[in-house]
């Protein structure tokens, strides 16, 4: 078919293999643990920050500086995808995927980015939901 790449053509009710499509409900884990996030720009931002900032030294925590319980993310996750947050994810479950890691995921992690913060770094996405909304809307 000459020197461009294929096209094909897809029936409407299948979308293309590429689009990412929205799970059709949202899994949780265990609600109290805390979950740190951050949005991919900022993710980047403060790597960029960290590489031209000399006042930045030592490790630098890449995450919001809001982290918040897994409750509250599988809820703002099942808000943002107007999807029911109600199948929990036993920890059996989690513990035979995930081996040795299931530990972070069980009992979370609070992390926060002090040197970025320190070092004067503005977030564009501080809040979950704002965060959320950007990247699947």
């Amino acid at each position: 078919m000459g020197d461009g790449a294929q096209v094909r053509n897809f029936p409407a009710h299948r979308a293309p293999p590429t689009r990412l499509r929205k799970p059709r409900l949202t899994l949780s884990f265990s609600q109290s643990q805390w979950f740190s996030w951050i949005h991919r720009e900022d993710a980047v931002g403060i790597i960029l920050e960290s590489l031209v900032n000399p006042g930045i030294e030592g490790p630098v925590n890449v995450t919001s500086p809001n982290p918040v319980r897994m409750a509250e993310m599988c809820s703002a996750l099942g808000r943002t995808l107007g999807r029911p947050n109600w199948l929990p994810v036993p920890d059996f479950a989690i513990q035979a995927l995930l081996g040795e890691g299931a530990t972070v995921v069980l009992q979370g992690q609070k992390v926060e980015p002090s040197a970025a913060l320190k070092a004067g770094y503005e977030f564009k996405f501080e809040k979950l939901e704002d965060a959320l909304g950007d990247i699947l809307r």
